[in-house]
């Protein structure tokens, strides 16, 4: 049996239907994956959104807080170059004692040296005197 020009058109229609329907399905497809990735991309720039949001607002923080730290690290350098200056003044204050404790012992010992020496002084004007009494007394028994 010889096809039929009929019958060859109809087995080329339903062939051309086919692809045509084939043709739609795919390019719906494509137009589903387009939109699929549309919407993750859409999603993933939201995310990157809220993550640059988050990261200015942690930035922001720190630049507070690293303000907040200068100003913290210069008012101890103050107070460093303060208490450096006490600590010069009670080291020499240090050696200024230091230096008087000397003198008053140097002083002290003298005193005592002076004392002992008044003392033998003192033992010898009353020798002495004691001597010469006797020998007035003695003189004048005489």
């Amino acid at each position: 049996m010889k096809p039929t020009s009929t019958g060859h058109h109809h087995k080329g229609l339903w062939i051309l239907s086919g692809m045509i329907i084939l043709g739609i399905w795919g390019c719906s497809q494509g137009k589903n994956d387009a939109v699929v990735k549309l919407k993750q991309l859409e999603a993933q720039h939201a995310r990157l959104q809220d993550d640059l949001e988050t990261a200015q607002k942690a930035s922001d923080n720190f630049r507070k807080r690293l303000t907040q730290v200068e100003s913290q690290r210069a008012e101890l350098a103050k107070q460093v170059a303060e208490l450096k200056t006490v600590v010069r003044e009670r080291d020499d204050l240090r050696q200024q004692l230091s230096t008087r404790t000397g003198e008053r012992d140097s002083f002290h010992s003298q005193l005592i040296q002076f004392g002992r020496e008044l003392h033998t002084l003192a033992g010898r004007v009353e020798a002495a005197t004691n001597g010469s009494a006797r020998q007035i007394t003695i003189s004048y028994a005489d």
